[in-house]
């Protein structure tokens, strides 16, 4: 739990820094399984601080991003990570969603005899 509240605090001062800057770039898009959305996944831009989790819907964004190629990087737990690989620049908008498969091997249960 403590993670995730170090977690939070992150983001929320990653927007609030970003907020005086004046570029309008913007990753967005979707995350879900084959059946569902996924609510908090893990979007990061590798080898960056940038960083976000999706909504109850699914939804992230990733704002004020400086241009040039970048792989976003999605992860959540019992499913496979992705990465993709993109290139935006000034002032895009770029739309991308990722569909997250399920691993098996972190699915295997646990049986607790007492």
């Amino acid at each position: 739990m403590q993670i995730h509240k170090i977690l939070f605090t992150f983001i929320v001062a990653t927007f609030a820094l970003k907020s005086f800057a004046q570029n309008s770039t913007v990753i967005s898009g979707n995350v879900k399984d084959s059946t569902e959305v996924i609510s908090g996944a893990s979007i990061l831009i590798k080898g960056t601080k940038t960083g976000t989790l999706t909504n109850a819907g699914g939804y992230f964004e990733l704002t004020d991003i400086n241009p040039g190629s970048y792989k976003i990087i999605v992860s959540y737990l019992g499913y496979i990570s992705q990465s993709k690989q993109v290139s935006i620049k000034e002032n895009q908008k770029l739309s991308i969603d990722f569909v997250l498969k399920k691993d098996l091997h972190q699915l295997v249960n646990v049986d607790v005899i007492g």
